[in-house]
């Protein structure tokens, strides 16, 4: 918001139409294209691609100076994030045994909501060091995007499915 000179405070409509922008990039992307992107890539493939892209809008959101490049900027990371979500529950749901799916992706969902307290509070917490480096909180959160892909190719690329446990 300092690149464009947006007070947060005063300028509530601006910010709000950002995020507006953002909700409707990530729905359209997570509505219209991951079911296809998963048919077409795979679980895993389609996981890391995404967060590649998630990091790469995240990591230049800093930089940006005019309302085009901030729109494109925002809209690679929406996308990236967007598509990450249900490529990761479907893996979480092919690789738990079925008796135990619903105990694993409720604790999924909980560190998923975790993460979405947590995140924004460090990432807080770092803007208000005037000391820090105002654009950290975007490396930092490209940085463990990028990481994440990285395990993601070299570990869930050669998993299997998980079988269900015998009736009876």
């Amino acid at each position: 918001m300092a690149n464009f000179g947006i007070d947060t405070r005063k300028s509530l409509g601006t910010v709000s139409l950002l995020i507006a922008y953002c909700g409707i990039i990530g729905a359209g992307a997570q509505g219209g294209a991951a079911g296809r992107l998963v048919k077409k890539m795979g679980e895993p493939k389609l996981i890391a691609a995404s967060l590649f892209l998630a990091a790469i809008g995240i990591t230049i959101l800093p930089y940006l100076t005019n309302w085009w490049t901030l729109l494109a900027g925002l809209g690679i990371f929406s996308i990236g994030s967007s598509l990450t979500r249900p490529p990761v529950f479907g893996m979480i749901s092919m690789l738990t045994p079925a008796h135990e799916q619903g105990a694993t992706l409720g604790v999924a969902q909980g560190v998923g909501s975790l993460a979405r307290i947590v995140g924004p509070l460090f990432a807080g917490s770092l803007f208000a060091r005037k000391a820090w480096n105002a654009p950290l909180p975007y490396w930092i959160c490209g940085v463990l995007c990028l990481l994440t892909a990285i395990v993601t190719i070299q570990y869930l690329t050669h998993v299997k499915p998980a079988s269900s446990p015998p009736a009876g």
